[in-house]
């Protein structure tokens, strides 16, 4: 019986990590893909291991008030709405991904002894595939080889005229992030490696032609900032090192003065990234109206109860909040910003060293603000990769592991 549990564990994280590796692949089959199919095998197989503690009772109950709420709200929206859209069955089976998608992170990364190099290569890949298949794509779009958008879409999509840059750019800007204070110390890449990928995912995210991306930078760059300022107090540069710097910087500058001459589309990509006058920018505008159109749709309970998502006049709401408030109310929204609060406080009350748990402050807050932006958690390639990198860090914060950024 024991054996035939390991064996179970075994195949849970083998399509685990497959789940990893595919999450670049965007090639999908009625909105589900190969990320999703390995997370529910991965899952289906913790079933035969059976090892429930408080923590999964945990992941249960939010995830049983969740639906409580939404269905309740349903039955309201049935009756007040005069919209019905089938569509909208998929986001319980989000919820559910999300949900497995928990169960098998805790089980791999806190409460087994699985293999966490294995997983931080995974993500890597993710993060080094992403940055190279930017330049990729732009030139084949200039090229012909490709028809679609000029801004980047995930590889192997099924169509690139609709561009999911956004979602791209978030994910991207969290990876970058990630490498650079977190997965090049766990790989222990040397200054060149790590500044050559650095610079690599910096500039594929300027040419995602998406602010997201540099506004979670920013965000990030607060509590991280903070650390280096008022806690460790020490911050140096050999001659050597500087040096390399100043050359990565020189390449950065002339790739761009190239660029500019190059292609005029590729200027416009860096323009629309660093442009944050969102008075003019019709996508900030539209977030703004998909919220008052979420709080009225939900003003017959005084916002308390929602519609839910069949019963949701939109797919989408271009912001967690706005979508929250549409499928549950604003019990909903409080049951998970809540629910979220009671685990950032519990990660950020362990005994660890500060260097990881400010920077999984700065994790979280960058994917909270991405999310207040846009619903990201609700698709896969955004939240399995993210959830993933804050797993990595909690389970070292548990196991007090001194980290420490070269």
């Amino acid at each position: 019986m024991r054996f035939l549990k390991a064996s179970y564990s075994s195949l849970s994280f083998i399509f685990f990590v497959l789940a990893i590796f595919a999450v670049p692949i965007n090639a999908d089959f009625a909105s589900l893909r190969l990320t999703d199919l390995f997370i529910v095998i991965s899952v289906l197989f913790l079933v035969g291991v059976n090892k429930i503690d408080k923590n999964v009772m945990g992941i249960s109950i939010f995830l049983g008030l969740v639906l409580i709420l939404i269905i309740l709200s349903q039955l309201f929206g049935l009756h007040y709405s005069r919209t019905f859209r089938f569509e909208g069955v998929i986001f319980f089976i989000k919820w559910l991904l999300i949900y497995s998608s928990l169960i098998i992170i805790y089980f791999h990364l806190i409460k087994f002894d699985s293999n966490p190099q294995l997983i931080v290569k995974g993500v890597l890949f993710v993060f080094v595939v992403l940055s190279i298949w930017v330049y990729l794509y732009t030139y084949l779009v200039t090229s012909g080889v490709i028809h679609g958008s000029f801004r980047v879409s995930f590889p192997l999509s099924n169509d690139y005229l609709i561009s999911d840059a956004h979602l791209y750019s978030s994910l991207l800007a969290i990876l970058l992030f990630s490498y650079v204070f977190f997965l090049r110390i766990l790989l222990d890449h040397n200054l060149y490696v790590s500044t050559s990928l650095t610079i690599t995912g910096f500039i594929a995210l300027f040419l995602t032609g998406s602010r997201g991306g540099l506004l979670m930078l920013f965000v990030g760059s607060i509590p991280m900032g903070f650390y280096y300022l008022f806690v460790k107090k020490r911050t140096y540069l050999s001659l050597t090192k500087l040096s390399f710097l100043l050359v990565t910087v020189g390449v950065f500058i002339l790739y761009f003065s190239f660029i500019f001459e190059f292609s005029d589309n590729y200027q416009a990509l860096v323009s629309r990234a660093i442009n944050f006058d969102l008075t003019s920018d019709q996508s900030s505008q539209g977030r703004l109206h998909k919220l008052t159109v979420a709080i009225s749709e939900t003003s017959y309970s005084g916002l308390f109860i929602g519609v839910g998502p069949l019963s949701a006049e939109l797919d989408w709401y271009d912001g967690l909040i706005a979508i929250l408030i549409s499928h549950g109310g604003i019990l909903l929204l409080v049951t998970v910003l809540v629910s979220l609060s009671i685990f950032v406080f519990k990660v950020l009350g362990a005994k660890s060293n500060l260097y990881l748990k400010f920077l999984f402050f700065a994790i979280v807050s960058m994917y909270f603000v991405s999310n207040v932006i846009t619903e990201f958690v609700f698709v896969t390639r955004s939240f399995f990769p993210v959830f993933i990198v804050i797993g990595l860090i909690v389970q070292y914060i548990n196991d007090n592991i001194k980290i420490y950024r070269r």
